[in-house]
């Protein structure tokens, strides 16, 4: 079971008296299949014998203990195996008493797999109510997600300290009405404002009417809700009139109105989506001026960015491309998209040029989904140091490496449901200055914690079991 030496991955440490034979085919050089390569501390997995502390690390310090029998286990919170928290270490501990012909590494992955299918599971029998943008209640997920960001950076004094100010940044930031909603000033009144608040607040919007009544309504909630005059309410959050995109541009047409406008490339003129059909023509259209985050973020001098919300009516993967400089930078904490039926010519089709009484069967499809598409998105993330999860109300889905499910790509998979789905994203590693001391894997202590609180966070109310049955 030896791997070739041209791709020789990190070991996995054993350490377990009266293992023998066991204990050296376990002491293989073993990478599970399928997942991106981490930093050292996503493969190193020491074991010692029952009644020692582990040699390295403890759940103060990014990881998670577990026992079984004589072994004790110490697991780095954010190891794939432990992404649904359930029976970690069980796999392994199955694998060290057979002591027979399973290596670890299938263990491993016969393990994740049983997890995997709860999840898929899961997602299919509760896409409508919990994932799905339009659902009762779907707004939680991001109520949850803001709570545990201020809850964790208010928990972490030196990271106040290392990185000065953060920066919250929401793209597409007006409040239509229907169940769109500005997310701007909810994070002014959880994280405060002002030259004391712990960081900084930034709102783009493309189409100028919607700004200034959102802003206007930002301001006067904000001065009723925290007791403050217009004037320093104003100050509270950065307004911007601009559509976020891969590319600086002086002024560029609109496609669509109010919550539905967009910079997609995919609205063909002339389409009969109902959304786009009382559009204006080609040369009455609203033109607005178009930025890059990175650059925006330089400009500004902007700290490290706590959280990129990001929903653009299909444009999501060029605002993200626009960000790209942050994200190798190791500057972003986390981020949110939107997948939309404008982000791709199929998905237009199927979901906004569609009889909805009649909808496209997966079969109908002919050749490859077009791109950008989720699971495209999930790579180009994952290539930049993030994983990726199906942000729902009250549970998260992994979908990076072998946690992922073609079911998953629902805007062509669930033609029957529009295409409105949020997906949330984590780094793995912060810079190395952010961490306690700094040092070779400060960043990713601090990455580790964060991501160990967000999971939990929503895993607390989570109704399904590690097969995915209900509780």
């Amino acid at each position: 079971q030896a791997h070739s030496n041209r791709q020789r991955p990190s070991p996995i440490a054993v350490s377990s008296p009266g293992c023998h034979a066991c204990g050296r085919r376990l002491g293989i050089a073993t990478r599970m299949e399928g997942l991106p390569r981490q930093t050292e501390r996503w493969t190193s997995v020491p074991l010692v014998a029952g009644g020692h502390r582990p040699a390295v690390g403890s759940a103060a310090s990014g990881h998670i203990v577990e026992t079984c029998g004589r072994l004790r286990f110490a697991l780095p919170v954010g190891w794939p195996p432990l992404l649904d928290r359930a029976s970690p270490g069980q796999d392994l501990c199955r694998a060290v008493r057979r002591c027979g012909p399973v290596p670890l590494n299938k263990a491993l992955r016969l393990g994740a797999k049983r997890r995997k299918r709860g999840f898929v599971r899961w997602t299919s029998e509760r896409l409508a109510a919990e994932f799905w943008g339009g659902a009762p209640g779907q707004e939680a997920a991001m109520t949850r997600l803001l709570s545990t960001l201020q809850s964790f950076l208010m928990g972490q004094p030196s990271l106040l300290q290392a990185a000065g100010r953060w920066a919250i940044l929401d793209v597409g930031a007006a409040s239509y009405a229907g169940p769109d909603r500005s997310h701007a000033t909810d994070i002014a009144m959880l994280f405060g404002c002002g030259a004391s608040a712990a960081v900084t607040i930034d709102a783009f919007e493309p189409l100028s009417a919607e700004l200034a009544r959102t802003q206007r309504l930002a301001e006067d909630t904000l001065s009723r809700s925290l007791g403050i005059d217009i004037a320093e309410a104003a100050r509270c959050i950065r307004w911007h009139r601009a559509a976020v995109s891969n590319e600086t541009r002086a002024a560029v047409p609109l496609r669509g109105l109010e919550n539905q406008a967009s910079l997609s490339p995919h609205i063909p003129e002339g389409t009969t989506s109902p959304d786009y059909v009382r559009e204006p023509a080609p040369g009455d259209r609203e033109m607005a001026p178009t930025l890059r985050l990175d650059i925006f973020a330089n400009e500004y001098g902007l700290g490290d960015v706590l959280l990129m919300k990001i929903d653009t009516e299909g444009h999501d993967f060029e605002a993200l491309q626009g960000a790209e400089g942050l994200l190798r930078e190791r500057r972003v904490a986390a981020l949110t998209f939107e997948i939309a039926g404008q982000m791709n010519s199929d998905f237009f089709r199927i979901h906004k040029e569609r009889h909805f009484g009649h909808p496209p069967t997966p079969r109908q499809r002919r050749g490859p989904l077009a791109e950008p598409n989720l699971r495209s998105m999930v790579r180009w993330l994952g290539d930049r140091g993030f994983d990726s999860f199906l942000l729902g109300s009250r549970s998260l889905v992994p979908l990076v490496g072998i946690w992922w499910d073609t079911s998953y790509e629902v805007c062509a998979e669930r033609p029957d449901l529009p295409c409105w789905y949020d997906v949330l994203a984590l780094t793995r590693a912060f810079p190395d200055s952010i961490g306690h001391g700094g040092g070779r894997s400060g960043g990713s202590d601090v990455a580790a914690r964060l991501r160990s609180v967000v999971l939990g966070a929503f895993e607390s109310e989570k109704s399904y079991g590690a097969r995915g049955k209900k509780k």
